[in-house]
């Protein structure tokens, strides 16, 4: 019932300037994007969301320049954004170390893209320009495994649906194509496929951050809360290295939803505890060796596409 309940939410949730102005911002993966093009990928993503069937809008994107300004400036108060007039144009730099606030704002919407995305994402762990769909379906499967905690489906039965239907959205956009049993990249369409890809790229992110700090319990086991206290230091350090790419990857709750996956793959157990630290995790046989911990983060972070 209560996934029932998230999904209606989902459904008929109101579009709303900021969420489409941070997506639009978290996406691009530059390290900052020109006012023209921001409005334009807002109302390309204003448009692929109409074209799924949504129908609840703010009356603000009526004017979409407008309401992507006054976004730009509300969050620029807050700290959250920087305007730098380049005396050519006007460029929006989001704060590093605030990204994890804008992610908020673009998880509003995020669901409207996820088929797409984890099709995508599957897609680009292939070097090859064309991949047997087969192939592709059993990479997308494993994504959206991976994700179970993150994203909702109504059942398997309509999962595989979406995913259908997302190969043939992706179509629509003229990124992929279908030529005999094979799913072959459009070669000029990089940067858009790369769009789909970063709707998901930070939680992949967080999930191999996460596999990567499992070694630290294998000098013994942690409550959940220190081991997640860790976890982000260790993100904090990757960051800076620039072993994590986007400083979104470090979300407490992300972190949390890939322990509860990798207890659901039998790799790390929780003991229940009266301690507020949470639950005691420790390591399963065979995961409690540093090498196949180490195999099993690869497996993680194959699916990031600068960083295979």
């Amino acid at each position: 019932m209560a996934y029932r309940i998230l999904f209606e939410i989902n459904r008929v949730s109101t579009v709303t300037p900021s969420a489409l102005f941070c997506f639009s911002l978290l996406t691009h993966r530059l390290r900052g994007i020109k006012e023209e093009r921001l409005i334009e990928r807002a109302r390309w993503a204003a448009n692929w969301i109409k074209r799924r069937g949504h129908t609840r809008f703010s009356k603000k994107l009526d004017d979409l320049k407008w309401a992507m300004t006054e976004a730009a400036e509300r969050f620029a108060r807050d700290g959250l954004l920087n305007m730098q007039d380049t005396g050519f144009e006007l460029v929006y730099l989001p704060v590093e170390q605030r990204r994890l606030a804008l992610d908020y704002y673009r998880n509003n919407i995020i669901h409207h893209f996820v088929p797409a995305g984890i099709v995508a994402l599957a897609l680009e762990s292939f070097t090859e320009g064309a991949v047997p769909f087969d192939a592709l379906s059993y990479r997308t499967r494993d994504i959206s495994r991976l994700l179970k905690f993150e994203f909702l489906f109504r059942s398997e039965r309509h999962f595989e649906m979406e995913v259908r239907r997302a190969l043939d959205n992706l179509k629509s956009e003229e990124v992929v194509t279908e030529e005999n049993g094979f799913v072959v990249k459009v070669t000029d369409q990089e940067e858009k496929r790369a769009l789909f890809c970063a709707v998901l790229e930070h939680f992949v992110e967080s999930y191999w951050l996460t596999a990567r700090a499992l070694k630290i319990l294998i000098k013994g086991h942690l409550h959940e809360r220190d081991f997640i206290s860790s976890t982000l230091r260790m993100g904090d350090n990757l960051f800076v290295q620039g072993d994590i790419r986007l400083y979104e990857s470090m979300n407490r709750e992300v972190v949390k939803n890939a322990l509860k996956t990798f207890e659901d793959r039998k790799i790390v157990e929780r003991t229940p505890s009266e301690s507020r630290k949470g639950p005691v995790l420790s390591l399963l046989p065979p995961y409690d060796d540093k090498a196949k911990l180490k195999d099993f983060a690869q497996t993680i972070r194959y699916y990031l596409p600068r960083q295979r």
